[in-house]
């Protein structure tokens, strides 16, 4: 088929490039997000201050977040990384009303987890553990620990458990791995050593608590808040001791923009009274595992652990799950005559490209060869550039590729989405 074909027809729908009207719920619509945390806030987060440039900076959280949870769930969703001037980290695509709430509030996720992230390397988890290996031998006494079972909380507690077992020398019939069924037992009458990676609330111990036939129950992590740890033995009579390698700071003070004592009500509610504390504490990371930044849903009434800010490179459990599967591109630098604005980001999809306005938030879609006529534009020297190289690739005769060339680009240059050089 010929392009003056493609076009004409897109054109008869209004289809050259169209913007979609808005949608009821459950819909997708097409949007774009602009997710930039803030060029200091970025800079000087542990894992990116050592970074080279702030493309780096913006590059390797792009790739965090494509290892978040949701994102892998959101098929027509691709994060889009601008590295020339000015730089932007945006997400377009069609969401959901859902989608759309929770995309909404990632920028303040990012802007005060990234201020709060504490990165904990091996060899700091390594200096934590013996902490903890010294708390309990001092606490617990080794005669006790010798009776003791040891039962990981999965999954970052086999990382410590590992750790433990070789700083306190346990027997391997004392180590029991993660903890699976719904019932735990300790031999005896020495108590049952459970052991996780942190504990920011205390909800997963918790839980786990309450699966437990054992008499007497040690907690023993490597970070925490030490009113957490107060909070676990105060109110549960079955828990002999709670250990960690190190403390968590509170930033409530710091970070939070509403009155404490509400907030607090509002998460202890959500979280039906079970957590032990409610904190801002620092947002922990290790080289296993980025504990889940919970945000609460407004379009679905729910909690929701839908971000992670740490790249994969720093943290074994962001990695991307399906080999393959992009959900970040890098929109090229184009040096040609006609360029994007500095406003526009765009994304390709199979069969069109999505380009938007960050300023006003509006994506419009370039369905087929107008697709394929917009990334010749951007990747081209001159309009004249861009024919030839679609020449290529279609049997058209010159007149019309040039004609079909230039009612996009017209069209982009009407809604500011492309500018010639010679605006400047």
């Amino acid at each position: 088929r010929s392009v003056a074909r493609e076009v004409r027809a897109s054109a008869m729908h209004h289809h050259i490039c169209r913007e979609r009207e808005p949608v009821g719920t459950g819909a997708s619509e097409e949007a774009v997000f602009v997710l930039n945390p803030g060029t200091d806030v970025l800079a000087q987060a542990p894992v990116y201050r050592d970074m080279a440039t702030s493309a780096d900076r913006l590059r390797a959280l792009g790739r965090a977040l494509t290892g978040s949870p949701r994102v892998r769930e959101m098929e027509e969703a691709v994060l889009v990384v601008r590295t020339e001037e000015p730089m932007r980290l945006a997400m377009v695509g069609r969401f959901s009303p859902a989608e759309a709430a929770r995309i909404a509030v990632l920028p303040a996720i990012l802007e005060k987890g990234l201020s709060r992230l504490r990165y904990v390397s091996y060899a700091d988890a390594e200096r934590a553990a013996r902490a903890l290996a010294r708390q309990l031998v001092d606490g617990v006494g080794e005669e006790t620990l010798s009776r003791c079972q040891f039962v990981a909380l999965p999954r970052g507690g086999l990382f410590v458990l590992g750790m433990l077992a070789y700083l306190l020398d346990l027997r391997a019939d004392q180590v029991r791995g993660p903890l699976q069924s719904e019932s735990g037992e300790n031999g005896g009458n020495s108590p049952l050593v459970l052991v996780d990676d942190c504990s920011l609330s205390g909800l997963r111990f918790a839980e786990t608590l309450e699966r437990l036939d054992a008499s007497s129950v040690i907690f023993a992590h490597l970070f925490s808040h030490p009113r957490l740890r107060d909070a676990i033995q105060d109110r549960e009579p079955r828990v002999v001791g709670c250990y960690s390698g190190g403390d968590l700071r509170d930033l409530c003070d710091e970070s939070l923009e509403e009155d404490r004592a509400a907030w607090e009500e509002r998460w202890r509610e959500r979280s039906g009274g079970r957590a032990y504390w409610i904190g801002l504490p620092e947002h922990v990371c290790f080289p296993w595992n980025e504990p889940d930044i919970t945000i609460w849903n407004a379009e679905t009434e729910s909690e929701e652990a839908p971000w992670r800010i740490v790249p994969p490179e720093f943290c074994l459990k962001n990695g991307p799950v399906v080999p393959g599967l992009v959900r970040l591109q890098e929109q090229p630098a184009c040096h040609g005559g006609v360029r994007p604005a500095d406003a526009t980001v765009f994304a390709r999809f199979e069969g069109e490209v999505l380009a938007a306005n960050v300023e006003t938030g509006r994506a419009f879609s370039f369905p087929g060869i107008a697709g394929e006529i917009w990334m010749a534009l951007v990747a081209g020297a001159s309009l004249n550039v861009a024919v030839d190289a679609l020449a290529t690739e279609y049997d058209v005769e010159s007149n019309r590729l040039r004609a079909d060339v230039n009612s996009v680009l017209e069209r982009a240059l009407e809604l500011g989405l492309l500018r010639r050089v010679d605006d400047d």
